[in-house]
């Protein structure tokens, strides 16, 4: 499950990442996130003269990574579902309710391990002040890009 968590997370990462590429090097198109299918694509929106070509190639690959991961979250979901039935101590709980749990605790521990430089930083015996002053300065634009990926 964490494996496949962290491809999904992956894939929208780069999708982000390829969206505000694309606003950069077109900054008179438009480009938006459209769901397609099992999944998501990059979309060139309003009327311009520059037309990023390589979306049509990026979105075919994209749709054939969604793909592959709508098969393994159904081929997931049948060994939760396998285990849950064979568990003698599971709660009357759903698939559903099962992956969400999960995927919020792996959320959280990713989340975590987004501020272990700040916490290395901030907590760590024996740093003189200035390693103590890079730490945190890395920790600080680490987590800034993080959020700038999710949020773009």
């Amino acid at each position: 499950m964490g494996d496949f968590y962290a491809r999904k997370v992956a894939v929208q990462r780069e999708l982000i990442k390829r969206k505000v590429d694309a606003q950069q090097q077109f900054p008179t198109a438009y480009f938006a996130i459209e769901r397609r299918g099992d999944g998501l694509a990059i979309k060139q929106d309003g009327v311009s003269p520059q037309n990023a070509a390589s979306l049509t190639e990026f979105n075919a690959s994209l749709a054939r990574r969604y793909t592959a991961l709508a098969q393994e979250s159904e081929a997931l979901r049948r060994d939760i579902q396998r285990y849950a039935g064979a568990s003698s101590h599971h709660e009357a709980r759903s698939v559903d309710q099962l992956a969400t749990d999960f995927a919020k605790a792996y959320a959280a521990q990713e989340n975590w391990n987004q501020y272990s430089t700040y916490y290395r930083a901030v907590l760590e015996p024996g740093l003189s002040p200035a390693q103590r002053q890079l730490l945190f300065h890395s920790a600080v634009t680490e987590l800034e890009q993080n959020a700038r990926m999710l949020h773009p």
